[in-house]
């Protein structure tokens, strides 16, 4: 499993004790099992922006799972993103690619997650912070649910309870978007500004293992490196290109280039790269049409499954212009 923090014997032992145990014995268990827990019960997140909400949400998630359902992953899970949320750190909605969900149910937790993304490119967190954040935490609640699968009676309808709520959130949170923006006003169409940007010494490549998107270990350690050189650069665009080897049908090729830089860029959001500070992440599929190593059609090459990534400052004489058009 993808974000498990204690084994199955732990979690085991855990529904069994929860069953014998009054709840406030339990409460002090889990405490006990997970100091984030105990943290969370304390904690008061103020405060009426998108940030202090989702903490409030991801809490009543950790405290859900922990004194009701007993599940201390889970519960550690969410208690995590609390804490990051209110210590400052930027928390994306949960990625279902990275999760051990079964394929059949990916392509709807892939789309909805894109749902929600789109909304918050339109600003949905500032003006709509209360809805974007129950939008999110629900979003996650779906997951996280989702994953644990149908192992026991009650599951079906907590998958079913979590997604409804996310479809719930995400239409309160459409309504007050529109609510919010401020009605169009008539203005002369400015010239168009094309900004420059000047390439920079960091770029990285990553490889991946065959017909896999999936990073691995030394492919995080290469992201690692280059978001520590570039994460506090200002009017930074990243560009990442997919790539694949000529092992396999073209369509399909492209179709795996997609998914490995997808991976490589949600490692870079996850990672330290501050999506408030990058003003463009653009995304390359290149498929097989542009090999490392130049070899025939059919033939596998390690150096071609790869991921490149490439840093691009913009220029000083346009960087005011581009950062006051694209706040």
């Amino acid at each position: 499993m993808f974000r498990r923090g204690l084994t199955i014997t732990t979690s085991a032992v855990a529904l069994t004790l929860a069953a014998v145990t009054a709840p406030v014995e339990a409460n002090w268990l889990n405490d006990i099992l997970n100091d984030d827990i105990a943290e969370v019960r304390k904690m008061n997140a103020e405060g009426s922006d998108f940030s202090a909400h989702l903490a409030r949400e991801y809490r009543q998630l950790a405290l859900f799972e922990a004194d009701a359902m007993y599940d201390f992953p889970a519960s550690d899970y969410f208690a995590d993103k609390a804490l990051a949320v209110r210590d400052g750190r930027d928390e994306i909605p949960a990625v279902p690619q990275i999760w051990d969900i079964e394929p059949a149910l990916m392509d709807e937790l892939i789309a909805s997650r894109e749902q929600l993304t789109a909304a918050f490119r339109q600003d949905a967190k500032a003006l709509a912070p209360q809805q974007a954040a129950t939008a999110q935490a629900k979003y996650d609640c779906w997951v996280e649910q989702t994953e644990e699968g149908y192992a026991y009676p009650w599951q079906s309808a907590h998958i079913v309870n979590c997604k409804e709520a996310f479809r719930s959130a995400m239409s309160e949170l459409d309504r007050a978007i529109d609510a919010a923006r401020p009605a169009p006003v008539a203005v002369a169409p400015a010239a168009p500004q094309d900004p420059t940007y000047v390439p920079t010494d960091d770029r990285a490549v990553v490889y991946f293992d065959f017909d896999q998107a999936r990073i691995t270990p030394d492919a995080q350690a290469t992201i690692d490196r280059l978001v520590e050189r570039v994460a506090a650069g200002r009017n930074i665009v990243v560009t990442v290109e997919g790539h694949a080897d000529r092992s396999g049908p073209a369509d399909y090729n492209r179709e795996l280039s997609r998914e490995r830089a997808l991976a490589v860029r949600e490692a870079l959001l996850r990672h330290g790269l501050d999506v408030r500070d990058v003003r463009e992440l653009n995304i390359v599929a290149e498929g097989e049409s542009d090999p490392l190593v130049e070899t025939g059609d059919g033939v596998r090459h390690p150096k071609n499954r790869r991921a490149e990534i490439a840093a691009y400052r913009l220029q000083p004489a346009a960087a005011g212009t581009f950062g006051a058009a694209s706040r």
